[in-house]
């Protein structure tokens, strides 16, 4: 709430002492596991529960870096990135070869390749007279084929359009497809990479600069000793990515992947002491 709408005082928990540089104003501050409060001196004036706060996480990782004058680094533990891992999906549209109804059967193939489990598989069918015909044809001669008919799969029919997809049963697997229709090679579209997240992903990633306030010189206002730029950014843009001040903390936190279309983790972040003295910082990343 605004700080001149006046707010009953309650007591703050037992033990809270503020720093004497700041006893006489408010701040924001937690006073107990679960509240975040804003307090002036022993007093508390708001305060919000976060008990029912919580992120699963299945692996973590805590560590105090130290960040050379000039040094970026990017906050992550390739043990703890999220990768998010899924079923591969190629689309194909055929209409122009069932112009009208029927049209003239045709030989064709389709050559599945995949390096990570050793496939190189080519299946010959007929086209048939009609995109139905197709269908039926091209999922026959994979379920034919011992060594990709439990790897792959016709998948998202759909005959107004003349398009169908092709999936992979496994998630993470990458395969590569070759579709010839009377000779004529049929392009593909990628619509569903096997890696959701190519950088990785987290869904908790935290930073907080060690701060010394007591350094001599002092530090000017304007100098936050470390900033910060969003991972996607700095992997397109490099040292000419936005950086932004980070202050005295960065936290972000995600929520679960459900399904494969979704893309609910969170980017991490570079690092950047931009002070002429090195600097501790506390990470704390979960995945």
């Amino acid at each position: 709430m605004s700080g001149n709408i006046a707010q009953p005082e309650i007591s703050a928990a037992s033990g809270l002492v503020c720093p004497s540089l700041y006893s006489n104003i408010m701040m924001l501050r937690f006073i107990d596991p679960n509240k975040l409060c804003i307090v002036k001196g022993p007093n508390t004036v708001a305060c919000i529960c976060l008990k029912n706060f919580f992120v699963p996480v299945d692996c973590y990782n805590d560590t105090i870096a130290v960040l050379q004058p000039g040094e970026i680094r990017r906050v992550d533990s390739g043990m703890v990135t999220d990768y998010g891992i899924r079923r591969e999906i190629y689309q194909y549209d055929v209409s122009s070869y069932f112009i009208g109804t029927p049209t003239i059967s045709t030989n064709c193939s389709l050559s599945v390749s995949c390096i990570s489990l050793g496939i190189s598989e080519t299946v010959s069918f007929v086209s048939g007279t009609t995109f139905a015909n197709l269908i039926t044809n091209i999922k026959a001669a994979i379920n034919a084929n011992a060594n990709i008919k439990t790897q792959i799969e016709i998948y998202n029919i759909v005959e107004s359009s003349q398009t169908f997809q092709i999936r992979a049963v496994t998630p993470g697997i990458a395969f590569t497809y070759s579709l010839s229709i009377d000779a004529s090679i049929i392009t593909n579209v990628l619509t569903q990479t096997p890696i959701r997240y190519p950088n990785g992903r987290f869904r908790f990633v935290l930073v907080e600069p060690l701060y010394v306030e007591n350094v001599n010189p002092p530090l000017a206002s304007n100098d936050k000793h470390i900033k910060y730029a969003y991972d996607d950014d700095y992997q397109t843009n490099g040292a000419n990515a936005t950086f932004r001040n980070l202050s005295k903390l960065y936290l972000n936190t995600a929520d679960d992947d459900v399904n494969e279309t979704d893309m609910n983790l969170i980017e991490t972040v570079w690092i950047k002491n931009t002070h002429s003295k090195a600097l501790q910082v506390q990470i704390l990343v979960a995945s």
